[in-house]
């Protein structure tokens, strides 16, 4: 579960650089022993730009979605890159876009 501080800090980015710029601040924030604590195909790389977090974000998802325990390292940045993924896709869209159908819950 991603905290308040990390979601309203996703949620406000207005740029795609202030997502890029939230994710440099989440993983500056982790201590190299949390680090350690990933899997080693799962530790994160440089982040410059937007493909590295939606990347990044990729590759945690679907190792977390391998195998049913996963270490609660691996879900917490997991849980923050998906949501910074999904924010860079709403940057991303068109302004004028909307769901021709909603999505079912």
């Amino acid at each position: 579960m991603l905290n308040d501080k990390w979601q309203k800090m996703i949620a406000s980015a207005a740029r795609k650089s202030d997502v890029v710029a939230a994710a440099r601040d989440f993983l500056s924030s982790w201590s190299p022993e949390q680090i350690a604590a990933l899997p080693p195909d799962c530790r994160p790389g440089e982040m410059n730009e937007a493909e590295d977090v939606i990347d990044y974000a990729f590759i945690l998802v679907s190792k977390q979605c391998a195998a049913e325990h996963q270490p609660p390292a691996l879900n917490a940045m997991a849980s923050f890159f998906a949501a910074a993924s999904m924010r860079l896709s709403e940057i991303s869209a068109p302004k004028d876009f909307t769901l021709r159908r909603p999505l079912k819950p």
